[in-house]
């Protein structure tokens, strides 16, 4: 699936907009320009701070894997006569990323993640045989959630490898006081990303080649970034930051709008990174165990003091379990009195549902979405809802309690 936000002349003979009116419309769509951006957070979140300034073409939907997908000639052409295009990177979206660096122009190209969280977690690439929670490693990221010292204490054994999370967002959450001051540090963290971001890209000529320049900059050669970054709100916020300022070169007339939109999404996602902790400590400590299709939440797991066993032990979703790790998995969840285990919305759920036949513990009623957001009309079809959702389908899948109704107070 494919949206384009564009005026087309039959809506306008529809509503009876009046023709000069209507080429008045379809004169300012062909001079906005025009911004293509991969996957379906990346286009809420452009869409979220462009408004209407900007036309937006996204080209992985709501409901398709990233992982799976296969770039298509429009997909090309869309790139080809883009203005910005902005993609996930670190893999996320192989495909298409093949087909950016393939494509000519002078468009600028973005890796977002790669340039909003420069110390990703690493996996083992291609490698099955530990589990997500163990097979994690983290540099960087001090101090990322203070005002949970508490609740991270308590959980020394699951987070010893992890301790300063978040270093370059020192005291952002705080009790989250000064919230602007701390986003106007926020900016100046990230104003050499961007000075530099020409260079980045030329030292990443052949970045998705085999990967070897990759894996020499971002970790020991066998291993692979984990490209879910979105699952922990701090690097959301980045991500925001990083997709603001990239606007703003594009059209520096809508600068101040841009600037503001994010600055009030920034303070929605700083509050839902609270509800979200609150609502996770809800579940009873031995209970926070998330198993799920493959290795997509660890940044989640991260964040919020959550265990992450995955079917796959694979950042991907094209990869194959052994029958060994299977078995692991299946001895894992028979021992841990978990009171469901979770299928994700665009991965095929047959591992998922053969441990819970194995185990006799039952599936979730609502899926994870661990690959992008929810269809049009869904819970989780913008970045905040999919946060708030997930959140709520782990909390009450595990056991706690979760008050949706305290989130929507303050993302309405």
């Amino acid at each position: 699936m494919k949206r384009s936000f564009r005026l087309f002349t039959a809506l306008a003979i529809l509503s009876g907009v009046s023709p000069l009116l209507f080429n008045n419309q379809a004169a300012h769509s062909q001079t906005s320009p025009q911004v293509v951006a991969s996957y379906s957070v990346l286009c809420d979140l452009t869409q979220q701070i462009a408004q209407d300034t900007l036309d937006v073409t996204c080209l992985i939907g709501a409901g398709d894997d990233p992982h799976l997908y296969s770039a298509t000639p429009s997909d090309r052409r869309a790139i080809e006569s883009a203005d910005l295009v902005l993609y996930g990177g670190y893999n996320f979206e192989p495909d298409i990323i093949q087909m950016v660096e393939a494509t000519d122009g002078d468009a600028p190209k973005i890796a977002v993640s790669e340039v909003a969280v420069t110390e990703p977690l690493l996996g083992a690439a291609h490698d099955h045989g530990s589990h997500a929670g163990e097979h994690h490693e983290k540099d960087g990221h001090d101090d990322h959630h203070d005002e949970h010292d508490d609740h991270h204490d308590e959980h020394d054994d699951h987070h010893d490898e992890h301790d300063d999370h978040h270093d370059e967002h020192d005291d952002h959450h705080d009790e989250h006081d000064d919230h602007h001051d701390e986003h106007d540090d926020h900016h100046d963290e990230h104003d050499d990303h961007h000075d530099e971001h020409d260079d980045h890209h030329d030292e990443h000529d052949d970045h998705h080649d085999e990967h070897d320049d990759h894996h020499d900059e971002h970790g020991e050669e066998g291993t692979e970034p984990d490209p879910h970054v979105w699952h922990d709100v701090e690097n959301g916020i980045a991500m925001v930051t990083v997709i603001q300022e990239q606007l703003s070169e594009i059209s520096p007339d809508n600068a101040d709008l841009y600037e503001a939109n994010a600055e009030s999404l920034i303070a929605q996602l700083t509050q839902l990174d609270t509800w979200i902790q609150q609502q996770i400590d809800t579940v009873p400590e031995s209970q926070r165990v998330l198993v799920t299709g493959h290795d997509a939440l660890g940044y989640y797991g991260e964040a919020y003091g959550i265990r992450i066993e995955s079917a796959l032990e694979s950042f991907s979703t094209e990869a194959r379990p052994s029958a060994a790790d299977l078995r692991e998995l299946i001895d894992l969840v028979e021992d841990s009195g978990l009171p469901s285990i979770f299928v994700e919305a665009t991965s095929n759920p047959g591992l998922i549902e053969a441990v819970s036949r194995q185990t006799d513990i039952g599936i979730s009623e609502e899926p994870i979405y661990a690959d992008g957001l929810g269809e049009a009309g869904t819970s989780a079809a913008t970045y905040k809802g999919m946060l708030m959702t997930n959140t709520c389908t782990i909390v009450n899948g595990l056991g706690g309690s979760c008050n949706e109704s305290a989130a929507q107070a303050f993302l309405d």
